[in-house]
């Protein structure tokens, strides 16, 4: 398996698990505030260029995301990811890429 395909899946899992961890532990609970950046950080960007993501706000609350916007945010994210991945596999020399 290619690098910058083990690097992408290892973003990827690691993103999933603190998003997880993040909304199941009590424990957790003070950085909830990490798991609604990570959805809307991206929908707000995107919304910037017009791009409708988000539904109807209800009374004095922030508008929910429709299916197009966590769609959206999960294509944003793995698009990261895979930059990320991609710029550190190119970083490494040749011969620790061919290690595994």
């Amino acid at each position: 398996m290619p690098l910058t395909l083990r690097l992408f899946l290892l973003f990827l899992v690691a993103h999933a698990a603190l998003l997880a961890a993040v909304l199941t532990l009590p424990a957790l609970a003070p950085l909830a505030g990490v798991a609604g950046a990570s959805l809307y950080l991206p929908l707000l960007a995107l919304s910037l260029l017009g791009v409708p993501l988000l539904a109807g706000a209800e009374a004095g609350g922030w508008a929910s995301p429709g299916p197009a916007g966590y769609a959206a945010a999960a294509l944003v994210w793995a698009a990261l990811w895979l930059l990320l991945a991609h710029s550190l596999a190119r970083l490494l020399p040749r011969g620790a890429r061919r290690q595994g």
